[in-house]
């Protein structure tokens, strides 16, 4: 489901996945699904420039890594590597990503920050955790690219990562509307809403069909029957009562109720003068207004 959605808001990449049988030393453990990495290639996965690009995240378990950089914002959640490698990243590299993510992230509070982020790229990846309800969004598994260090290349947020803990927020925003995605919804600048909400308009209308299809797609392929089989191996060794089937239904059911939600919400998060993506017009943005003209 999780890359079904990110096909559908458009991210720059979804990781190739497939199940797959596993067996260790003989011992059947059951399907897995095998799922490519996140790394530099230039014709699939992240292009990024071989000397002077950059993939980076910003990572809750930074402290296990020997190289880091720092957020000023939440450094809880500092920025660690995976290109280039963390063993050979120089110390002027170092000091460069450090130099972009102070600026990327100090310019959240600033109406200046379309001039360093990818703003469509930014909307779709927080769209995709808003579709999916997921909790865990809002500090884990985010990962930017910068393509190579000209002023001319923006951060961008390529692909949506970890869908472990989906369609769990129900009535409610993703977890991810936290930290930087709360200063982009408030940003006075209303770039990035628009870019959010016009994304969604493009999608709604079509979004539970197309949807639909991919789980449909997904359970007629071999992988689909490898998994219904593996679901039929818990019934019976643990009882679980589980299937493809059955999975495909409760995601659809989401999905459906998702997307009333979010129509809802999205309708009225931006009326002509609302400032704060609070979706009411008030006061408050009038005086804002009334000091911007």
């Amino acid at each position: 489901a999780g890359f079904i959605v990110s096909e559908l808001v458009g991210m720059t990449w979804v990781p190739g996945h497939r199940f797959v049988n596993v067996i260790i030393n003989n011992d059947y453990k059951g399907v897995y699904l095998l799922c490519e990495s996140v790394k530099r290639n230039p014709d699939c996965r992240l292009n990024v420039d071989k000397n002077t690009g950059y993939i980076f995240e910003c990572d809750p378990y930074w402290w296990n890594e020997d190289v880091y950089v720092n957020s000023i914002t939440a450094p809880k959640y500092n920025f660690t590597f995976k290109y280039p490698d963390s063993d050979e990243i120089t110390s002027e590299q170092l000091d460069y990503i450090q130099a972009v993510v102070t600026r990327y992230e100090n310019s959240l509070t600033t109406e200046n920050y379309p001039q360093y982020i990818d703003v469509e790229s930014f909307a779709a990846w927080c769209l995709a955790h808003d579709i999916l309800g997921t909790q865990d969004a809002g500090g884990a598994n985010r990962y930017y690219t910068k393509y190579d260090s000209t002023d001319a290349s923006k951060i961008v947020m390529p692909l949506v990562w970890d869908f472990d803990m989906c369609e769990r927020t129900n009535n409610a925003w993703s977890k991810c509307h936290i930290n930087h995605m709360s200063q982009l919804f408030n940003n006075s600048n209303r770039k990035f809403v628009d870019a959010y909400a016009g994304l969604w308009r493009k999608l709604e209308d079509t979004i539970i069909q197309e949807f639909s299809q991919g789980l449909s797609d997904f359970s007629s392929y071999q992988d689909g029957f490898a998994v219904n089989s593996s679901f039929q191996l818990d019934r019976i060794v643990w009882g679980y009562d589980l299937s493809v089937y059955g999975s495909i239904i409760m995601h659809n059911d989401w999905m459906s109720s998702r997307q009333s939600w979010l129509s809802t919400k999205i309708a009225a998060m931006n009326p002509q003068g609302d400032t704060n993506v609070d979706g009411v017009v008030n006061l408050d943005d009038l005086t804002f207004l009334i000091n911007v003209l």
